[in-house]
């Protein structure tokens, strides 16, 4: 196993431990949730847009650590004890939202989607500038295209964010729970922390638009070539989720 993503882990220095929070799996509630229980304080009000700016919310992020901290925590590291958290979701409702969420119904003109994104695909796919991408010509962009965007942490299959070989199945150092166990991993981290806050809903921050990406599967994926997309692109993430599920049980 690699280590994974540093700009999504974050330290539990107190509890040798950290989180792995991943795009499109409640990371604003996860932030928010983390900052209240290791007492970390914004330095600006917080809105969906900086919450994952680590200069306005201080999170303990690897990729943040000072060399003394980052050594504290390489020593850590070298201990049995030392466990890793997330929650992860289903892949093909992952992938799905991301599609709909910054591709389909993305209403910013100005974001990085919009402007960098979307053209690519149009461009890959071969539509116009006023075509949305259907859900297979999206997958079939993050398969071929060369463009680095491809690479993208809300696409990004979550074994390569969590630096999981493939095959390599869940590690001994590893407690994963599902987004429908989500409350079992929400009591287990704040027994972990010695917290007792509730968790954070969607909207905490204001309101949100909700893109019902779970409703809208079996739409985008009825599809032979749009299964044999995510099977290609996510197989890992298919079988760690797969082998979650069956812990769970």
């Amino acid at each position: 196993m690699t280590a994974p993503s540093p700009n999504h882990t974050i330290w539990l220095r107190p509890h040798a431990a950290a989180f792995v929070y991943l795009p499109k799996v409640a990371c604003t509630s996860w932030k928010l949730h983390l900052a209240a229980a290791l007492g970390i304080q914004s330095s600006e009000p917080l809105s969906y847009k900086n919450l994952h700016n680590p200069e306005v919310l201080p999170l303990p992020y690897v990729a943040c650590l000072s060399a003394e901290e980052q050594e504290s925590l390489a020593a850590q590291q070298q201990s049995s004890s030392f466990l890793y958290f997330t929650v992860m979701r289903d892949p093909r409702e992952r992938a799905v939202s991301a599609y709909r969420d910054k591709i389909l119904l993305h209403a910013n003109p100005h974001s990085f989607f919009s402007l960098q994104v979307l053209p690519s695909i149009q461009a890959h796919s071969g539509l116009r500038s006023d075509e949305k991408p259907s859900f297979e010509q999206f997958l079939r962009w993050i398969q071929e295209s060369e463009d680095p965007a491809t690479q993208n942490d809300h696409w990004l299959p979550t074994t390569r964010l969590l630096g999981l070989a493939p095959g390599e199945g869940i590690p001994e150092n590893w407690r994963f729970w599902t987004m429908d166990a989500m409350s079992d991993a929400v009591a287990s981290m704040n027994q972990l922390l010695g917290f007792e806050r509730a968790f954070p809903e969607r909207e905490a921050l204001g309101p949100r638009p909700d893109r019902r990406s779970k409703a809208a599967m079996p739409d985008l994926i009825s599809a032979a070539e749009a299964e044999l997309l995510l099977q290609s692109l996510y197989g890992d993430d298919l079988a760690v989720y797969a082998a979650i599920r069956r812990q769970q049980k």
